[in-house]
């Protein structure tokens, strides 16, 4: 995986409509271009929101607010994997500067190098497995009380 800067869109150059324009912060706004087919992980690296995590959209801008780990179906990840282990991770470990909080990629590197296999990761499947089974067994209940409607309904 690889780790990139966003890239310069002055906020006089965002249209009305288009694809979502991901900043620091979230979408800021609509531009008639995209960077990224699928879905990315960002890194806010500008301002207070320095470390927080952003999931973009399909056909998403990026701006140069924000760091992205780029994705694409050919890498060994899966992008929900990745998605929940960038969601627990501290990038706020990264930040320099005092005046204009910032995170670079060399202060990423240094201090929270990405380690996408790490095991301690596993936090994830606490979280996950158990809300999947939670919402699967009521899909089962929702599913019998129709099937018990439709035998009391039917002559």
């Amino acid at each position: 995986l690889n780790i990139a800067y966003g890239k310069n869109l002055p906020t006089t150059k965002l249209e009305n409509s288009g694809y979502d324009v991901f900043g620091g912060n979230g979408i800021i706004g609509k531009y008639h271009k995209f960077l990224y087919e699928e879905p990315q992980v960002l890194i806010a690296c500008r301002g207070a929101a320095s470390g927080k995590i952003n999931i973009s959209n399909r056909k998403s801008f990026v701006t140069n607010n924000s760091l992205i780990i780029e994705y694409d179906n050919s890498n060994t990840i899966n992008f929900i994997y990745l998605k929940y282990w960038s969601l627990f991770q501290d990038f706020t470990k990264s930040v320099s500067g005092s005046a204009q909080p910032q995170i670079t990629i060399e202060n990423l590197s240094s201090n929270n190098k990405p380690d996408f296999f790490d095991k301690s990761c596993t936090n994830f499947f606490w979280i996950f497995i158990p809300a999947s089974l939670n919402l699967n067994c009521k899909l089962v209940k929702i599913f019998s009380r129709i099937s018990l409607t439709v035998i009391f309904i039917l002559p």
